[in-house]
């Protein structure tokens, strides 16, 4: 897991960045690691899905290597609320429109 800088405080694209500095870091100590460069991934589980996202399209921006895997749990990617679906999942007392619009 890695940890990133949090909003307001830092803007975009520093979470990602944070994401993207992990990454390249784990790649260039893999074998310090014991890892397999070829089998890394990015994974992002709700507010951190944006930037797990916003990673993996810097690592490809960048010409670096790809992650194998980019696993999205449920991520908030977007909060503008103005999708035909915004408008019809509300009041469901889970997550819905009046949810995204707090988070």
């Amino acid at each position: 897991m890695v940890d990133y800088r949090l909003g307001p405080e830092t803007q975009a694209p520093g979470a990602a960045e944070d994401g993207y500095l992990a990454y390249t870091y784990l790649l260039n100590h893999a074998a310090e690691h014991g890892i397999d460069p070829a089998r890394t991934g990015l994974a992002g589980a709700s507010r951190g899905g944006a930037p797990a996202t916003a990673t993996a399209l810097m690592i490809r921006d960048r010409g670096d290597r790809r992650p194998r895997l980019l696993s999205l749990n449920y991520p908030m990617l977007d909060d503008r609320n103005d999708t035909p679906s915004s408008y019809e999942i509300v009041d469901l007392g889970v997550y819905d429109r009046q949810e995204n619009a707090y988070a």
